[in-house]
């Protein structure tokens, strides 16, 4: 039965090489989401020429818009009935470059990534994981990073201050999600830091292509019941909190 997998943020970056993945392999559907409907449209095009899919389906989806997402939802379960994989990619880095402390960082700044970076992936979540409960089945992947971890909040004193606060919640997040969901269920949450990735996030110095992220992705999305959840990885190995 084909899987159906939906990736937030899939017009560029790490978000379009997991699309690019999941299209390359067979049994599964892609839904490729972007806040820019034109670039969105304009990846599927690509991934068309780029990969052995024939049909991608795309869905306009801002993540820090309630209705947004509902809409997705709904969208998701009138074509398809189900959601397998979920892919949270959405997300913005305020201040790389600048390295403002966090009393310079603006309090606009904190707002601003908390809403992608967190919030979108509570709306997400709430959205589409009691499907996947109900169904029996589901595999998330958040993109975390490493700047979230206790050890980096403290060692690493070059700002971009809510960047690191909201992957630090997003770690805490899915130990809090996880934790709640019902025994006996089929449905793995885990989050993975891609590393620093050439990306226009990541900027063009970054020593990692975007498709070595997108490997751990696709392989978290792969794994069988007895794997686990709660977990965060990178490069398909598990790192420390």
């Amino acid at each position: 039965m084909t899987k159906i997998v939906l990736v937030t943020g899939g017009n560029q970056g790490i978000g379009y090489e997991a699309c690019k993945k999941f299209a390359n392999l067979e049994g599964y559907h892609l839904i490729l989401t972007s806040r820019n409907e034109e670039r969105g449209k304009e990846a599927i095009e690509k991934l068309i020429k780029e990969t052995k899919a024939t049909e991608i389906t795309y869905f306009k989806l801002d993540v820090t818009n309630d209705e947004h997402v509902l809409k997705c939802k709904e969208f998701v379960l009138e074509k398809f009935g189900k959601l397998d994989v979920l892919v949270n990619n959405a997300g913005i880095l305020n201040g790389w470059g600048t390295f403002e402390n966090f009393f310079k960082e603006s309090m606009e700044s904190f707002i601003q990534t908390f809403d992608i970076n967190l919030y979108g992936v509570i709306r997400m979540l709430k959205a589409f994981v009691p499907i996947m409960i109900e169904k029996g089945y589901g595999r998330v992947i958040n993109l975390s990073s490493e700047f979230g971890n206790i050890k980096n909040l403290t060692e690493w004193k070059q700002g971009v201050s809510a960047y690191r606060l909201s992957k630090y919640s997003l770690n805490g997040l899915v130990r809090i999600v996880t934790s709640q969901m019902p025994e006996n269920v089929d449905v793995q949450i885990n989050n993975i830091h891609p590393g620093w990735c050439k990306t226009r996030m990541g900027t063009q110095q970054a020593p990692q292509e975007p498709e070595v992220a997108a490997r751990t992705i696709v392989w978290l999305a792969e794994q069988d019941e007895n794997f686990g959840t709660g977990g965060f990885y990178m490069d398909k190995k598990p790192i420390d909190w």
